[in-house]
Order: structure tokens, then C-alpha cells, then sequence
């Protein structure tokens, strides 16, 4: 007898084609089907989100409406009454994750917790190991992002000031009269500049290209050591982005091509580097890592994570970076996609009107309808 699998249950063909009404009452054979089904329902499949903030639950610092009402899905009110792991993931940064997230759950009006949010210099939090104990260079941003790489794990922080003390001459159209307190600590122990420096990270959108280009190549040329080079990590590869000027902005990823234009002029190559934030593998690899931690701290994740499906819900055509590392993407219209503009560079798996329709596709993909 040929047997059909489904909603957890077996049973035989000529069962299933039996009628299921007896004088009016439902048979046996469909009290157990019933019975199987209860006592057998499949597993909640291990469901996970990666969102971008900007054009899907944030617009011009004005909450989306879809995406309010996506994140109290997400956090219980839903069908299942899941608790279904979620992060927003982002190339901003600059400042730590507690304050982003306070601002977002201002504009939400829905509590983040700074668990939840991947900035583009996160991921260092992954390189904290390898360089808690030594000297590293923090550059872009304001002075707080000092204070943002000890949060992290990092003992020996410099940023562009702090040299800027030790060798004043280090760049002579910069003053050192402005920065805030919680860059004017110097360690006594550097008798020279080069000598303490392991690693480079470019946290952010660095303020004077100029300044922080010479201390780069100042600190490259001076390595700790012939057999350990100095780490470049940069940690946003955008070379654009969108502000208030009506024309795109020039972003750290044009800094990084200056940086090397004036590298390549010096030796005639490229330095080597490292590129964190989207459409990274190591963000994605990272991103990934932090909802598996979620995941465990859910009752339905207790057993491990393998199998998590995780989708990624973005409004950038351009980007391919989820697809590539085998996240399902699923590309929204209330950011910057323009659909006149034509087919998007990189097929998503799904298009959605917004962030709602995208979370409830996903869902019933998984789930099926409730």
C-alpha cells in the first residue's frame, strides 16, 4: 500500500481515500488522522531576521509603521507565540551600540536592546583576542569612539590626537586644542610613535583625510616587528552615502581608495587589508554567529542551531553580499529600490511593497499559513 508523508503523520492511501462520515459523525480513521497530527505537529522551524535599518524600519529618522509592527511579531505577538531571533545590521556607526539602540527605540517606540544591533565596526569585537593586549590605532569619528573600542575588549587605544601628542610634527595643519577629555590620556612607556602600533582599524568616516592618511603610512612604514606588519582593517566599504546635500557624499570606502592611490604611488602596490561591514562575508559570518547566540537563549534553540534559516530584508539592489553567503533576501520599496530604475543589479529572492509583507512571506514559507 503506498504510503503519504506529510504534517507528521503516515498513513495508507486506501485509508485516506476511505469516507471520512459515519450516520453523521466523523469515522475513526479521521479521529486518528486528527489524533496524529496533534501528537506529531513538526517542529518550529529555527525562523531568523537580518534587517537593514534605513529604508525598511527607519525613513528620514521617522519610523515605518510595517516595521513597528514587524518587531512585535517578531517578539511574541504571532501566531506561534515565538519569540523568533532578529538583528538590524548596519554600516553606520561611530558611536556605541547602546546609544544607537536607545535612539532607535526612541524612533520605533519599541524597545532594541544592543544585542540585537550589528554596526559596521561590531565585527572587531571578532579580532579582540588577537589584539586585547596591544597597541591599536582607532581612526573616524569623534573622540567618543575611543571609549567605544575599550567597550569592546581593546586595553591599548590610540586614535589621531593622541599622536598628534606624542609627535606633534606627525602633521603640521592639524591643532590639538579641540578634542574632548577622554582623548588627552597619553602612556608614559611609548619613547616613539611606531613601536606600540599592531593593528589599524578605521572605525568610521575619518574627519581630516589628510591627517589620517600620513599617520597611516607613518605607522605602516614602522611596523612592530619585520616578521608582524600592522593590520589594516577597515570596517565600511561605501563609497557613498546619502545625506542632506542633495548630491551622495563621499564615505570610507572613498577613503580607503585615497589611502591607497597615495600607497600605490609610494611602493607601487596596494597595501593589504581587511574589509568588515555589508556585503562582507566576515559581517554576514558575524551577524550570523550573534542570532545562533540567540537562538540557544530560546527555548526552541536549545537543542542547537543547526538548520536556522535566516533571511535578510534589505532595500538596496545593489547589494549581494546576503545572497552570496546563503541568506534568502528579500528587497522592500519604501527605500532607496526604484523599480523604473529597472531590474535590480542582484535578484533577490522575493520583492515586497515593505518590511511586513516581506517578515509574513518569510513566515508562511516556513510555517505555512495560520
Amino acid at each position: 500500500m503506498t504510503p503519504i508523508v506529510g504534517l507528521g503523520r503516515t498513513i495508507s492511501l486506501a485509508k485516506a481515500t476511505r469516507p471520512c462520515f459515519h450516520r453523521g459523525f466523523l469515522s475513526p480513521n479521521h479521529l486518528y488522522v486528527q489524533r496524529a497530527i496533534r501528537t506529531h505537529a513538526p517542529k518550529p522551524i529555527k525562523l531568523a531576521f537580518a534587517f537593514d535599518i534605513d529604508g525598511v524600519l527607519v525613513h528620514d529618522n521617522q519610523a515605518i509603521p510595517a516595521g513597528q509592527r514587524v518587531l512585535k511579531f517578531l517578539d511574541g505577538a504571532n501566531p506561534l507565540k515565538l519569540s523568533i531571533p532578529y538583528i538590524l545590521i548596519t554600516n553606520g556607526g561611530g558611536r556605541a551600540e547602546f546609544e544607537r539602540a536607545t535612539a532607535l527605540s526612541s524612533i520605533l517606540q519599541h524597545k532594541i536592546s544592543p544585542d540585537h544591533l550589528v554596526q559596521s565596526h561590531t565585527v572587531l569585537k571578532s579580532v579582540v583576542d588577537k589584539y586585547h593586549n596591544k597597541g591599536v590605532l582607532v581612526l573616524g569619528g569623534l573622540e567618543g569612539i575611543k571609549d567605544v573600542a575599550h567597550g569592546y575588549g581593546f586595553k591599548r587605544v590610540y586614535t589621531s590626537h593622541d599622536l598628534l601628542r606624542i609627535v606633534p610634527g606627525i602633521w603640521p595643519f592639524s591643532s590639538t586644542s579641540s578634542p574632548s577629555s577622554s582623548s588627552t590620556s597619553t602612556y608614559p612607556d611609548i619613547p616613539y610613535l611606531p613601536k606600540p602600533i599592531s593593528a589599524i582599524f578605521v572605525f568610521h568616516d575619518p574627519r581630516d583625510w589628510g591627517r589620517d592618511i600620513q599617520i597611516i603610512l607613518d605607522v605602516l612604514r614602522s611596523p612592530p616587528s619585520e616578521t608582524e606588519p600592522v593590520e589594516l582593517i577597515f570596517t565600511n566599504p561605501d563609497l557613498i552615502w546619502k545625506a542632506l546635500h542633495p548630491k551622495p557624499r563621499l564615505g570610507q570606502g572613498a577613503f580607503r581608495e585615497a589611502f591607497q592611490g597615495v600607497y600605490r604611488a609610494f611602493y607601487g602596490k596596494q597595501y593589504p587589508y581587511v574589509q568588515f561591514g555589508k556585503p562582507s562575508r566576515d559581517t554576514y559570518v558575524f551577524a550570523e554567529g550573534v542570532l545562533r547566540g540567540m537562538l540557544r537563549k530560546n527555548e526552541e534553540g536549545a537543542k542547537g542551531t543547526d538548520g536556522m534559516h535566516v533571511y535578510m530584508v534589505g532595500d538596496n539592489p545593489a547589494s549581494a553580499g546576503a545572497s552570496a553567503h546563503g541568506w534568502p533576501s528579500i528587497l522592500v520599496r519604501t527605500g532607496v529600490y526604484e523599480p523604473s530604475n529597472g531590474e535590480p543589479a542582484h535578484e533577490p529572492t522575493k520583492i515586497a511593497e515593505d518590511v511586513e509583507e516581506a517578515v509574513m512571506w518569510a513566515w508562511e514559507r516556513e510555517y505555512g499559513k495560520q
